[in-house]
């Protein structure tokens, strides 16, 4: 196996879904390292997990992530403990609740009900099975690209960006947003700093910064000391505000939706990608909108590791004929980079 260019820091999860639609997925295996893993391996199959996993998780969904060429040296188990369960209810708009109402848990059968919940809140237990620098293989820093840290607890982000920054400096790190309840604290400036791009959801975009809309959001973010922001806004595509151009608009692939569970986190592995290879913010969340929309057409992320890059490619062309600016930064970074128009397609 061939030593990662990526790797992603996350949590292992088993996932109990039911769909807009009445469908329902019970106890697959998921985690937020699993999709964006899967979100890299549509575009470079040379990445790695960095993660804890429980008792009752699954040997053959990590051994078809092997076989699929995903190296596991750092996925730790711990034997002695069951690991964490989600569970999600989608509503029409594509938003989604962690908390199942009465009306919905009726409806799933009293065989099955029992797998849907959820035990994330569990701080002791959520910190467990959070992975920490010392998870690393020692073997993999100096050869790595590009690492992304999916939604962790705001401690284990500051640890494992701190970490990776006085390992290698000039390593490219993304990162999603950490679990937040109390908005941005002095702190998260220098978490912001430390990493090349930040990728919130709007829902958690807005939980940092309430009533702020995405455009708002970003700035705020960029100014807090985000270079690039990029806010996923799910149905909607995403939007950027980059640390030289300014504001663009990247639409969704319409894809066939299965189950939308690990689309965000499969976008941030595709764009991790891009990133590396185009220097470019706005292609590098086309990479990752493509990524999300193969993982949206499945209720496995595994399924996704059959996918080759040129039908990848192909999708990327649609997504950046669908490009737009939306308005110019009025917080630019200096990076020494004039602003510029940006060609429709070319991954």
């Amino acid at each position: 196996m061939d030593q990662p260019l990526y790797s992603v820091l996350g949590c292992l999860t088993l996932d109990s879904v039911v769909t807009a639609s009445g469908e329902r997925f019970a106890g697959v295996c998921g985690g937020n390292v699993l999709y964006a893993a899967a979100g890299v391996a549509i575009w470079d199959r040379r990445v790695g997990m960095v993660t804890r996993a429980g008792s009752d998780y699954p040997e053959a969904c990590l051994q078809e992530f092997e076989d699929g060429g995903i190296a596991l040296d750092g996925v730790r188990r711990e034997a002695d403990r069951t690991g964490l369960h989600v569970a999600f209810a989608y509503r029409a708009d594509g938003s989604r609740s962690r908390h199942l109402m009465p009306e919905v848990m009726a409806r799933i059968p009293a065989a099955e009900r029992s797998r849907f919940r959820d035990d994330t809140h569990e701080e002791e237990r959520y910190l467990a099975f959070s992975p920490a620098a010392s998870d690393i293989p020692a073997t993999w820093l100096e050869g790595m690209a590009g690492v992304h840290l999916p939604q962790l607890r705001r401690s284990s982000h500051h640890a494992l960006a701190r970490a990776l920054r006085q390992a290698r400096p000039d390593l490219l790190i993304t990162m999603d947003a950490w679990h937040a309840t109390d908005g941005l604290v002095p702190s998260d400036r220098n978490l912001l700093e430390d990493v090349a791009a930040f990728l919130p959801s709007q829902e958690d975009a807005q939980r940092l910064l309430p009533g702020r809309a995405a455009a708002a959001a970003a700035r705020d973010l960029h100014e807090h000391g985000a270079r690039h922001v990029v806010v996923k806004l799910g149905a909607a595509g995403c939007h950027i505000l980059t640390a030289d151009d300014g504001a663009w608009h990247v639409p969704p692939y319409p894809a066939a939706v299965v189950d939308p569970t690990g689309a965000g986190d499969a976008f941030c592995g595709g764009f991790l990608v891009g990133l590396h290879e185009t220097g470019d913010p706005v292609r590098a969340a086309i990479f990752g909108t493509v990524s999300a929309s193969f993982v949206i057409e499945h209720s496995s992320p595994a399924a996704t590791l059959t996918v080759d890059r040129s039908v990848a490619v192909t999708r990327s062309e649609t997504v950046a004929r669908g490009v737009r600016r939306t308005g110019a930064s009025q917080h630019r970074v200096a990076v020494g980079s004039p602003p510029r128009e940006r060609p429709r397609a070319g991954i």
